[in-house]
């Protein structure tokens, strides 16, 4: 039992988790153990969905989240899953993306959010709460339109 102790002590200590380039079908429920984790990377997967109950708000320290090159469909519609404060950088390209729900602007500290390659046709209003957002990645989407409110950034 003393091994376990150390080994979960050590993993606490992790500032960037590397799990991508793997199969995984799910964001792994062990997330909430990686309390310093400042980056996340869960690229490259065969992640379809992102549950509301994945909640990853006890990752204080976490300022990137890298879930490109999965087959994400759907966000949450309500309960932000994100760490609304620490998070500068989301990467959710080449997903299977049809729609970003409103509280992507309650991540106010956003600098950089990639949504290239998904199937958005537009995307939330609410980002103009992203006052420090300056890298806004849409290409390769079959967006028609976009918020009038985006030209407040």
């Amino acid at each position: 039992m003393q091994d376990y102790i150390k080994i979960d002590q050590h993993l606490n200590a992790i500032w960037e988790l590397n799990v991508g380039q793997n199969v995984l079908s799910a964001v792994p429920n062990c997330l909430s153990i990686f309390s310093r984790v400042e980056r996340l990377l869960l690229n490259d997967n065969q992640i379809q969905e992102i549950k509301k109950e994945e909640s990853w708000k006890n990752l204080y320290n976490c300022r990137l989240i890298s879930l490109d090159n999965n087959l994400i469909s759907a966000l949450p519609l309500q309960g932000n899953p994100f760490p609304v404060h620490s998070l500068s950088r989301l990467i959710l390209s080449n997903n299977q993306l049809s729609s970003l729900p409103s509280y992507i602007g309650e991540c106010v500290n956003l600098v950089e959010l990639d949504v290239s390659g998904n199937q958005l046709i537009t995307v939330p209003r609410e980002l103009e709460n992203c006052k420090r957002l300056m890298r806004l990645y849409l290409q390769n989407n079959p967006i028609f339109c976009l918020p009038f409110e985006l030209q407040n950034l």
